[in-house]
Order: structure tokens, then sequence, then C-alpha cells
């Protein structure tokens, strides 16, 4: 990894894992941020993690230090127009044309950095919420180089809904650019989320029912940014592409896949995301599909008030995978 440091500037040293952070440099000259949790030695296997919209992955911290604790490594990259990889506020929440796929082969360079540090180590993928959408896509096209796939708080395949706001982010594209921030979009959908929550706290209230973690969330300026046009109508030209039956097909049969949400959840597990998605997986043959709602959960599962317990269901699903033992 460019630029490897030992822990996270800004961050006091304690003891745990290695944390280091650094850049992968890709075709079009973009620095990727690339961060990394490692254990004492070498790790049991590694999970990378594709994060959601308007969010970063040091928000995963505890995460990943809670893998790393049972000896796993983990990475995690920042998309472009987000976190450390947009550099700058003003570049938050853009997309480069065709971002959709940019993004995703940016998570196979970041796959094929940790392949290189970790050869003869299996190697699985996490993503959340609109990172799902990108994982989706991912075992698409890559499957047979992992050995399990997570997703966390999917999107439920709403194509009417979809097609809507990808007019509306054209026609505003057409007339200020693609790199117009488009904050009616944004808020029509925080609004629409936070809508089963009423009277609300927060607009994020629909994120966790931990409201420290709700707050940390607003506070940060990495999170909840609005984002531009011409990524509104990358994520919605795509949204119903990874759900598509031609699309599932291609992932290997032989991947293990869990997909997890909160029942809560309004970005789709409460309309039925994860039985969706585990009926799709199934259809195309998939042989090892999983899905769990946890009662009560909103979006974001790993900041929830039962997060410990979420996350030990997580590490032994991740372990029984890993060691072959998943009936034990």
């Amino acid at each position: 990894m460019v630029s490897t440091q030992q822990h996270d500037p800004g961050e006091p040293r304690t003891e745990g894992p290695r944390v280091e952070a650094g850049r992968i440099t890709r075709p079009d000259g973009e620095r990727v941020l690339v961060r990394a949790w490692l254990p004492a030695g070498e790790p049991l296997a590694v999970l990378q993690i594709s994060h959601g919209m308007a969010e970063h992955s040091k928000r995963y911290d505890r995460f990943a230090r809670a893998l790393t604790a049972a000896g796993w490594g983990v990475y995690a990259s920042d998309h472009r127009g987000h976190g450390g990889t947009a550099g700058h506020l003003e570049r938050a929440g853009v997309w480069p044309r065709n971002g959709w796929s940019v993004v995703v082969e940016d998570l196979h360079a970041v796959h094929e950095l940790a392949v290189r540090r970790h050869p003869g180590v299996k190697q699985f993928l996490f993503g959340h919420s609109m990172g799902s959408m990108l994982a989706r896509e991912y075992a698409m096209r890559w499957s047979e180089g992992i050995d399990g796939l997570v997703l966390s708080g999917p999107v439920l395949n709403r194509e009417a809904t979809a097609a809507v706001g990808r007019r509306m982010a054209r026609a505003e594209a057409r007339l200020r650019g693609r790199e117009h921030i488009s904050a009616v979009i944004s808020r029509v959908n925080t609004k629409t989320y936070n809508r089963p929550f009423e009277p609300a706290r927060t607009p994020y209230d629909w994120l966790s029912r931990d409201e420290a973690e709700v707050d940390k969330y607003i506070a940060d300026p990495w999170c909840g940014f609005d984002c531009s046009d011409g990524f509104f109508d990358e994520i919605l030209t795509n949204q119903s592409r990874v759900h598509s039956r031609s699309h599932v097909a291609l992932v290997s049969r032989e991947l293990p896949v869990l997909v997890m949400g909160g029942s809560a959840d309004p970005v789709g597990c409460r309309d039925g995301a994860v039985e969706e998605i585990v009926g799709e997986y199934g259809i195309a043959g998939l042989t090892d599909v999983v899905g769990k709602v946890w009662e009560g959960a909103r979006h974001e599962l790993l900041n929830e008030t039962n997060r410990d317990e979420i996350t030990d269901h997580l590490v032994d699903w991740l372990e029984r995978r890993r060691t072959g033992r998943i009936f034990d």
C-alpha cells in the first residue's frame, strides 16, 4: 500500500490492530484512499468493505476491530466522491462519467491489493446499502475470486421510483451539468426514509435507534451530504440491473451469500428487500444463501443498539464459511 501509516492521523495510539491508511493510483489518475485493519500476525482471512452513500470507510472502525480480534484482516476504500478519495467537500457526491463501473473497478483494485499482501488467504466482500449494490455488481463480474458475500441494509428494487429519479437527475444534468449537486433528490430520499419515525428527533432517525450514533453521523461533515445529478443517474440506472435475472445468473453458484437487514429499515428491508434478494439468488441456483432480519433494527445494523449481537452473528457466519464448518 502506498503511503502506509501505522495509525490513522488524529487517532490516539491504543492497543489493538495495526491500522494503515494509504492510496492506490488508478488508471485515470485518481488516488483512492484505502484503510486496512490487520491483526498482529497473518490474517486468517480478509473482509473487504464497500461503504454506503454519503459516508466513508472510517465509520467501520469499530466493526473492523471486532474482526481483527477474531484474527481477520479488513480492507476498506472510500468511493469516488466520498471521504478521503474526494479530499475536499466541494467534491463530495460527485462521480465521473461511467462512475458506477469505475467505482466497481476500484473495489477490484483493492481486492487485488489484499490478495498480493495476503496470498492464499480467503477473501470476503461486505457491502452496505449503496455499497451492497456495488458489491452485487462486483460479484457478477468476479465472484470466482471471493469466498463469500455479505449484503447489509440492501436496497429494494423499486423500478417505478427509480425511473422518476433518473428522469429528474437527467433533466437537471442537461440544464446544469452532471456535477450539479441535486439537493432535491437527496432530500426527497431523506424525508421519505424518515417519515415512519415522525415526529422525529432528527432528519436521520431512520439510520439507527441509537441516538448517539445518529448524532455522530450528523456531526460528521463527510456524512449526509447531497450528491450530484450524475451520481444519481448512475445509481438509479444500475439499481434495477443488479436485480435482473440475467445479471444475477452471472454469479458463481458456489458463492456463499448472507443478506441481512432491519425490520424497520425504510430503505428496503421493511418492505421485503432481504427476502427479495435471497429469492433472486435462489432462482439463480446458488446453494448457500442465508437471510437474516433483525427485529426493530433500522438501516445501519453495525451502528444499532444491538450491534454487538449483530456483529457476533456476522463473525460467526464468516468463520463458518472460512473453515467450511457451516453446520457444526
